[in-house]
């Protein structure tokens, strides 16, 4: 059995005062992980929202090369956008991000 780690929940429950990304990353089975998932969301009145909506932002970004050190049998992105899809421009800008922070020059 596989895991995907969704790294965007992971930094919104933080950020909305849950447990520490990084804590859960270090916590998981390193050898089960082969997949992230990644998505952008709404703050609205200090809470964060899963909203796959919007850009990717940077925190969650920088929680890649950290769960990279973690976890070594990682071999895709997931970028999850159920609404704004028609922003290609966006979308486009956080694929390139992706590989950016996770050195994965796939097409």
């Amino acid at each position: 059995i596989s895991l995907l780690v969704d790294l965007c929940n992971l930094y919104i429950n933080e950020y909305n005062g849950g447990s520490k990304a990084k804590d859960i990353i270090t916590s998981l089975s390193s050898n089960r992980v082969i997949e992230y998932h990644m998505a952008g969301g709404l703050e609205h009145g200090g809470i964060l929202d899963d909203s796959h909506s919007e850009p990717i932002i940077h925190e969650i970004l920088e929680l890649i090369p950290y769960a990279n050190s973690v976890f070594s049998n990682v071999r895709g992105i997931v970028i999850e956008r159920d609404s704004n899809i028609d922003r290609i421009d966006e979308i486009k800008e956080d694929i390139n991000q992706c590989r950016i922070y996770s050195n994965i020059n796939r097409k």
